[in-house]
């Protein structure tokens, strides 16, 4: 059986991967059970009893859906209560951590979605921008969070971060990612809000990082030869 780090990263390229059951590093009895065009399910094996044949018991149907902190600490305590207990996870309640859509779900959901706050789909450019967009700033920092656990001080956070890590004065690179990684997560918490999925926007009342409005104007930089022969007007010479 294949084994796997227990990394966002690994996680994600075992999902997208060929269909295979891993364990998880670190991890005794939690596996990742890969089905196959992007499926993916999180499960513990276990033994109800000494001797006894052993049993798995999902713990998430869909294994982009919830984070793996969640996922490993409710592994954890299934186990534990069967160490020490003798409590079977199959006699427990369903666990409900399938209603926890990570902030990617509710991108991927988002991007497809059309009705209340988009008419029609969006346009293949437009999409490709968002999907690069997502995953150059967003996907690393928030991805695999749960959309209901997305709070002000993550998404202040995320944005500052980014607005640091896009910015070069000698490129003349402003920053300006950080205000489009912004917008789109209040997007998309605005539309899990029709949704239902959350109650209320962690992005609401922040600032724009950087304006999206060059502070210089339009024409930020020296104008060309080829800018004064469109304009009829005869280049300086020095």
């Amino acid at each position: 059986m294949p084994t796997i780090i227990a990394n966002a990263r690994a996680i994600t390229k075992a999902i997208n991967g060929t269909p295979a059951v891993y364990s998880i590093e670190r991890h005794d009895r939690l596996y990742l059970e890969v089905r196959g065009d992007g499926k993916a399910a999180w499960r513990i094996c276990y033994r109800p009893r000494p001797n006894a044949n052993q049993r798995w018991y999902t713990i998430a149907e869909d294994a982009r859906a919830v984070p793996f902190d969640d996922v490993a600490r409710k592994a954890n305590e299934l186990l534990s209560g069967l160490q020490l207990q003798g409590v079977d996870p199959h006699a427990l309640k369903p666990i409900a951590l399938d209603s926890e859509r990570s902030v990617e779900l509710c991108f991927r959901a988002w991007l497809d979605h059309t009705g209340k706050r988009r008419g029609k789909a969006i346009a293949p450019l437009t999409r490709s921008g968002y999907e690069t967009l997502f995953e150059r700033h967003v996907r690393q920092h928030v991805g695999n969070i749960a959309l209901s656990r997305l709070d002000r001080a993550t998404v202040v956070r995320t944005i500052e971060t980014v607005k640091k890590s896009s910015t070069n004065p000698e490129k003349k690179f402003r920053g300006l990612q950080a205000t489009k990684v912004l917008k789109l997560l209040s997007s998309i918490c605005e539309w899990a809000i029709d949704q239902q999925w959350i109650d209320k926007s962690p992005c609401r009342g922040i600032a724009l990082p950087v304006p999206i409005t060059h502070p210089l104007g339009k024409q930020s930089r020296p104008p060309t030869n080829a800018n004064f022969a469109n304009s009829g007007t005869k280049p300086r010479t020095y």
